[in-house]
């Protein structure tokens, strides 16, 4: 419920006679944050209610802020008639005067009166805009961007994340297909059930699950602590950054900001030339370009430096290459000359519980493969990653018993599992579609809208849904099936490579759903789910809203208003969607390792 209130003044002793003091647009206005002025129809008052005023401060006009008696307050609602009038008289007492307020639900014009504009005004957009990074325009964020976002998030060490739903889903005055959205469609995204990619949400939902349940174990481990005495949240971004962006990441160092209360702390120490031994484990501390520094810092710094903590002063352009020279290696270290400026890392120990370590690692960058050593001094790892894509790699402090692994394998060779696996490759063709599409109603009255089934036929190459007849402005839900035949499967490992992720995606082989699917790297082993001779396949592809919502832009209403930010869906093109492959079969020959 959107509320406005109506005010007037009344000087003790005196009546007031007449109708309920009406909405004033102006009055109900904050600019920046609630709605424009606009004409309204007849608000639904709600009550009224008087109070005695104790001070007024001046403001500029119209707004007013008054300081109430609260034990004056009283409730004059069952004064009012039925044609919106009232009469009352004000206690009389000296000097007093006594504020009368009516409160009402927002009631706008209907919307066939012609779209309403309401909101910020261009100087007043950056408001929200600063605080979402995928405005403006509502029902356009892809989940592989939500996706990125949290994976993002994750390598920061962020443990909790929240995204958020519908604000309201029933009915909504004035309000059309898609149902109530907030701030007139600007800024995205409210999930719900109402948008294509709800079915399959709960696979990201999932992987958003478990790694926090991770990286919330033990202790978090950082390489480099940067000494900041102002600000320690400056971080390396905005002006006047703590550290400007430099090459820490690209050296794969990791490291954070600590303040004077931190150094000085009782329960700060150095224990073997380490800076927070049982915390953080920082293995040096950096001063860059510092110019403010306490007594008690100075003098603590000085005690480190005697008990072995490298310690950097810097009054210009620093380059992490220093380090190793003096001894001080990144507890993940790239080798062979590999480029990990993209390539983030975030480490939690809990060897003195559990005996294991964790290290969360995400490719922001192209993919890459990426060799480590120096984990426990021994351990030497390849990691292949694409653009985009995570991994979290345990390390156990506990002795087990030996297992074969591989420490080196040919090109040939698809990737190691349990077993080591090369083969040939297969194409899917002839692929059969059918799209479900999700839009309005014709009279735009339904929150739900209508679902449309639509027999595509069969398609001879994959192509988004811009380039299909009938789903060029559709939104909504495509399935593929396609059937391919397998013989002497016992000898062989059987993986799908889907293509592009455009949103989300779900597969089911022989009616049998396969495990979720990276956005990162769609593919999937299917090994335990083919059978011998004819196999089924079923593909389920996503949108987001933005396409129905562009097709009926001129419509769309929220809360009586029309989408505020027009131009955002009729200037964009429309939005490619659609299962755009190739999606390719591929055999492979499982070879055992003994």
């Amino acid at each position: 419920m959107e509320l406005v209130y109506g005010a007037t003044t009344v000087v003790g002793g005196e009546t007031f006679s007449g109708p309920v003091p009406a909405a004033n647009v102006e009055f109900n206005t904050i600019k920046g944050f609630m709605n424009g002025p606009e004409l309204r129809g007849q608000n639904k008052l709600i009550a009224i209610v008087a109070g005695q005023v104790l001070e007024e401060k001046p403001h500029q006009e119209p707004y007013h802020f008054r300081v109430l008696n609260e034990s004056s307050l009283v409730d004059l609602t069952s004064a009012i008639t039925s044609d919106r009038n009232m009469r009352w008289t004000a206690p009389e007492s000296d000097n007093t005067t006594w504020a009368l307020f009516a409160i009402m639900s927002a009631s706008p014009i209907s919307a066939a009166a012609g779209p309403l504009e309401r909101g910020w005004s261009e100087e007043d957009d950056g408001f929200l805009g600063q605080s979402d990074p995928f405005g403006p325009g509502a029902y356009k964020m892809r989940v592989p961007e939500l996706k990125a976002l949290f994976d993002g998030s994750f390598a920061a060490g962020v443990n909790m994340m929240v995204i958020h739903g519908y604000a309201y889903g029933g009915k909504y005055e004035g309000t059309t297909w898609s149902s109530f959205t907030p701030f007139q469609h600007q800024f995205t995204e409210s999930w719900s059930y109402r948008q294509p990619a709800w079915a399959h949400l709960n696979d990201t939902i999932l992987y958003v699950a478990r790694n926090p349940l991770v990286l919330r174990t033990g202790t978090p481990k950082v390489d480099i602590a940067f000494y900041y005495y102002e600000n320690p949240y400056k971080g390396t971004s905005g002006e006047s950054p703590a550290y400007p962006t430099g090459d820490f990441n690209t050296h794969g160092y990791t490291f954070e900001y600590i303040g004077p209360n931190i150094i000085t702390s009782e329960q700060t120490e150095v224990r073997g030339g380490i800076l927070l031994p049982d915390g953080p484990a920082f293995k040096a501390l950096v001063l860059y370009n510092e110019t403010l520094i306490t007594p008690d810092a100075s003098n603590t710094f000085l005690k480190f430096a005697r008990q072995g903590l490298p310690i950097y002063i810097i009054a210009e352009a620093f380059s992490a290459s220093v380090l190793p020279k003096h001894g001080i290696v990144p507890r993940a270290s790239i080798q062979g000359g590999c480029d990990a400026e993209d390539l983030y890392t975030f480490w939690r120990s809990d060897a003195t519980m559990s005996g294991n370590d964790f290290v969360y690692l995400y490719n922001s960058g192209v993919s890459g493969v990426f060799t480590y050593e120096e984990v426990y001094g021994a351990i030497r790892l390849t990691v292949t990653l694409s653009a985009n894509q995570t991994t979290i790699v345990a390390f156990s402090t506990i002795s087990k018993t030996s297992a074969p692994h591989a420490v080196f394998y040919s090109s040939n060779i698809e990737r190691i599992r349990e077993t080591d696996q090369g083969g040939l490759e297969a194409w899917v063709t002839d692929i059969s579609d059918d799209a479900r599409c999700h839009a309005p109603a014709a009279d735009y009255s339904r929150l739900d809208g209508n679902t449309t089934t639509i027999d595509i036929g069969v398609l001879e190459t994959l192509v988004p849904w811009t380039e299909i007849p009938g789903l060029e402005q559709a939104s909504g839900i495509g399935t593929y099936v396609a059937h391919f035949n397998l013989s002497h499967i016992h000898q062989k490992a059987v993986l799908i490579d889907f293509g592009p992720m455009l949103n989300t995606l779900r597969a089911w082989v022989n009616g049998r759903l396969v495990p979720a699917i990276d956005p990162a790297d769609p593919v999937s082993d299917v090994s335990r789910l083919v059978v011998e001779g004819t196999n089924t396949i079923q593909i389920e592809v996503t949108s987001t809203l933005f396409n129905a919502v562009k097709a009926s832009v001129e419509h769309v209403r929220s809360a009586g208003d029309g989408v505020k930010n027009r131009a955002h869906y009729a200037d964009t093109e429309w939005a490619e969607f659609g299962l755009v492959g190739p999606v390719e079969l591929r055999i492979l020959r499982r070879i055992g390792v003994y």
